[in-house]
This record gives structure tokens, sequence and C-alpha cells, in this order.
């Protein structure tokens, strides 16, 4: 720990002992009552509320807790600032407003520019030893999203003697817009900055809340779940977590930047040159807010070769404090190579792509005239066409075998799809933590197929398909808006138990296994010829060999033929 950090933390912990009276932990001020806890921190104090989850269980938020300075004004698209001290007792019984983005299902632009808070959910605000802390961000392709209890309620984790925290962020634009001139003092993956400021906050002022900022899990689902990633790798997090859950997303590739800032200035009327970074950075931080989220900037080429494109991290940047390298490579020698990881994905990523790849004969035609479709988005956009034509026909054999590419095999396609989305990353992380890690690796597979409580599967696909799909695992771990109370003989209750008893035990001990998963013992992999995974079934959990394994190592074959590092 350095020694500016160090210093923080003392002054942290002289301010909780400075608050002691009779044995009582007063980090929580005198004038604070039973449902309005009012906690001291180092930026000022907050008032809290008492409240109890579906399952009876009380708990403490705090929503809306501020850990930067507002990103709005001149301060759009720079790094942000810490957040200045306040006088007062500041109300945080009020969700904030969702990071401003344009939603598609309802077709119209919601939240707010001004988003860098925090949502903290405590179980108990008194205990000896302090409570593991988890920190979550969100997912959502780094565009959407939602960090508050409205999207991801925290009851079921309020089970468990832990402090749960939700981290706002930058997104989009907003979040990503780069340039290179460093006078501009635009650093570029500002959505990453965000996180890496607040958890120096979280780091700084846990311990008010009851928190171990020796015990700080990170993890995220999705682009969350890849931002997790990318702070893994950056030596500037090094000591701010102590351990890291990825859900489905794996960082191991960089991804092109399509110029996106001009794009969208000339999209909004700008009329200057593209290498005129301050006039451009001028007229997009002038421009109001809303339309920077609301936009289609990508070619018909480009939204047919991409299933999700819009903006992402990107490398080189002008400030290169957190993707300093190829992510595969920046992998093999990551600080947290020496911390516990806990990594899955469900059994059927790609589900959500349902209504695409079933009885879409469209699909299909596209694959035939441009068979580049049936590649992941790291190998589409290799210019030599040769090779382009080798790689296609090895994962076809792959995947389909000696079966056509036609909607009659949807279901090898929708595999295929999965593994392009997120398979063979995770297979990548899983050989490079083997080769390079000394902390252990827990691998698990989310294969619950409930008939009627997986949200995702049901919104995406229809009531009438079984399967698990992206996001069906967060059902089990927040309380979705969708969810209900229910009957605690069901399996779907038994399997939410079972997941917070897991990611608990992980928190606390760096170690999942607990009393719900035996018979099954939960062993990190090894250096053998098959990882093994925890499968979490319907009917059981199982520890077994990992299913997606072999494919993946024949896609290796594959990626061998470019000049892709693999891991």
């Amino acid at each position: 720990m350095n020694l500016l950090r160090l210093l923080k933390l003392i002054w942290s912990t002289l301010i909780y002992i400075s608050f002691n009276h009779k044995n009582i932990s007063l980090n929580v001020s005198f004038y604070s009552s039973p449902d309005n806890p009012i906690i001291q921190t180092n930026s000022g104090k907050i008032k809290g509320q008492l409240a109890e989850t579906i399952y009876g269980d009380k708990y403490y938020y705090f929503d809306g807790v501020p850990y930067g300075q507002p990103p709005v004004g001149e301060n759009r698209f720079k790094a942000p600032r810490p957040i200045l001290k306040w006088s007062g007792i500041k109300d945080c019984t009020k969700q904030p407003n969702k990071s401003l983005q344009f939603n598609g299902r309802v077709n119209e632009v919601q939240g707010s520019e001004d988003c860098l808070y925090l949502s903290i959910n405590v179980k108990k605000l008194h205990t000896h030893p302090k409570l593991p802390v988890m920190v979550y961000l969100h997912g959502g392709g780094f565009n959407g999203g939602d960090s508050t209890r409205r999207a991801w309620g925290p009851d079921y984790f309020m089970m468990k003697d832990v402090i749960l925290i939700s981290v706002g962020y930058r997104l989009g634009a907003l979040g990503l817009t780069k340039f290179n001139d460093k006078s501009l003092e635009v650093p570029g993956n500002c959505a990453l900055l965000d996180a890496v400021l607040a958890l120096q906050w979280i780091q700084d002022n846990c311990l008010c809340f009851n928190g171990d900022p020796e015990n700080i899990t990170l993890f995220g689902h999705s682009s969350g779940s890849h931002m997790v990633h990318m702070l893994m790798q950056t030596p500037i997090t090094k000591d701010l977590f102590h351990k890291a859950i990825l859900l489905a997303g794996f960082h191991m590739d960089l991804f092109p930047h399509p110029k996106w800032q001009y794009r969208l200035a000339k999209k909004l009327g700008y009329a200057g040159q593209e290498d005129d970074e301050k006039s451009l950075c001028d007229f997009l931080s002038k421009m109001e807010a809303s339309n920077l989220v609301n936009f289609d900037i990508f070619t018909e080429e480009e939204k047919q070769l991409f299933e999700i494109i819009k903006m992402y991290p990107c490398w080189p940047t002008m400030d290169d404090s957190i993707i300093t390298q190829n992510p595969a490579i920046a992998q093999r020698s990551a600080w947290s190579n020496n911390i516990p990881l806990m990594m899955g994905s469900t059994s059927t990523e790609a589900l959500a792509q349902y209504k695409k790849f079933h009885n879409n004969p469209e699909t299909y035609e596209m694959f035939k005239k441009n068979p580049r479709l049936l590649l992941a988005d790291n190998l589409k956009t290799l210019q030599d066409e040769q090779l382009i034509r080798k790689l296609c026909n090895k994962i076809k054999d792959i995947h389909f075998g000696d079966k056509e590419v036609t909607v009659a095999n949807f279901q090898l396609a929708l595999m295929n799809e999965s593994y392009n989305m997120i398979y063979h990353n995770e297979h990548r992380l899983i050989q490079s933590r083997l080769k390079y890690a000394s902390a252990p690796t827990y691998v698990y597979r989310f294969d619950f197929d409930s008939p009627y409580f997986n949200f995702y599967r049901q919104r995406f696909c229809g009531p009438d398909v079984r399967g698990v799909g992206h996001v069906d695992e967060l059902g089990y771990i927040f309380l979705l808006p969708d969810a209900y109370k229910l009957e605690a003989n069901t399996p779907e209750y038994q399997c939410i138990v079972q997941m917070i008893e897991t990611f608990y035990s992980f928190a606390k001990n760096s170690d999942p296994n607990n009393r719900h998963l035996q018979p099954a013992h939960w062993e990190p992999v090894q250096h053998k010829s098959v990882p093994y995974c925890l499968n979490i079934g319907y009917d059981r959990t199982v520890f077994m060999p990992w299913p997606e394994y072999e494919k993946c190592c024949a896609r290796d074959e594959v990626y061998k033929m470019t000049d892709i590092v693999l891991y």
C-alpha cells in the first residue's frame, strides 16, 4: 500500500475511533435515529434509511452517495475529480438518476449526466470483525444500465452480513470519448477512471459503514465484468480490491475505435475538420448532453458485422493508465494474478439472440453472402480474404460438422455465437491464469433452467423457450423488477440461497465452498487436460469437466492461423 493510501486509511480509522462511546461504534452520529442512521464519512455526513427485504431481512441503505464531482460543463469528457467535502448532512435516502443513456426499449433518453454516485447497502452497522465489502459494476454494453436498487435490488445479498455497493459511472460517448491532444485533457476511458475513483472512495470510507478495507471484492456482469477485468490488469488499482468475480465478460482483446467522436459530431452538424481536435472537442462539449446518447453513426456494413456495435473502451489513449497494452499480454504479468478469482458464464450465453437464429431464413442468407459473420468480432475485421475463408471453414467444421448453416440447424448457429461472444475468451483467461497466476481460479457454469424465474430469457425469447442465457444468473443474486417472493421449498429459492451463500463465502474467505454446495466440492482449476467447473443445474449442482473446453481448444487452432495473441 503506498504512503498516501496508508495516510488516508489512518485518517479514516481516527474518524471512526473518535466517535466511539461506551463500546458502541459511533461512526454513526449522535443525531441518528434507528430508522435514519447518520454516518460520518471523510467527505461529510450522510443520512441513510433502515429497510426490509422481500424476505424480511433488515438492512440500511445509503443511496446517491457522491464520490466524484459532477462531470458536467467544462468537466464533460474529463477525468473524474474527487468529491469536495460538504457541510451539514446529505440526505441519501432517495435513489439517484441512472447515468444518461438512450433506452431503446421505450425509445427515450433517460438519466442524468450528473451520475457519479454510489448505492451502499449495509446489513449491520456494528459488528466485530468488520464486514466484507462487495462492489458491483453493472452491465449494459458500456452504453446503458442502472446502478441503483431499481434494477438490482440488494435483498438477497442482505441475507448475509455483507456490504454491497453499486457504482454509477459515465456511459457511451460521455464515458468513452477520447482525443489525442493532451492539452484538451480528455484522457479517454473515463468510465473506467470513474470506477477507479469510486474504489478509492470506498477504500477510504468503507470503515465508516462497518466495512473491512482489507477485504473488498470487485465484481460485475457483462460489460461490467469487462470493466472489472480491465481494472484487474492495470497497476493503478493494486490494493483497491482483494478478489474479483467475473460474470460473463472477459477482456482478452482490443476493439477498433472507428472515429466515434468525429462521426457523432458530424451527425450533429459539425462542419470542421476531423483532425482539428480542439474544435471537435469544443463542439461536443457544448452540445446538449441528450444528443450525445441517442445516435446512429455506424455504417450498414458495420451493423451487419457486429451484433452489438456501440462505444467500447479503447487503447491507445492520451492517458494509458488503464489499458496499457494488448489485454492478453497484460494478463500475463497483471498484479491480479495474485488475488483469488471466481469466473463463469451461463450454459447458452447467446440465447438472447434466439429470435435472430430461430425460424429466420434472412439470417442464414446473410451468412451465405458474408461467411465472416460466423466469426468472432476479433476475426471479422481481418483484411486477408483468403485467410478469412479458411477461418470460416474451420469454424463451420467445429460447430456444424457436416451439417449446413441453415435455419434447420439454428441451435448450432446459436451455440457458435455463444462461443464467439463469451466461451472462447473465458477459456483464454482460464488458460492464462493456469500459466501465470499464483492465486486460485474458480470456474462456474450457470445452468439453472427455471420454467418461470429466468426473466431475461422470457423477455428476449418469449414464454415458451427454455434454456439459460446471458443475464439469467443475475435473477438469483439480485431482486429484479419482475421478481416476487418465492416459497422456501421451491428450487428457485434454494438456488438463490445457494448463489448468495457462495458469493458471500468467496467474499468473506476467498473460498466459495459452503454447506449449500454439498455434496459438491468446488476446487480451483488445476493443470489437467480439462478444467473443472461448478455446474449449477436445476436438479443438482455438480463439480464436473467444463463442457465448452473441447470446442475452445479447437478454436485455439483457428486463432493460431492469425497473429492474434491467445494468452
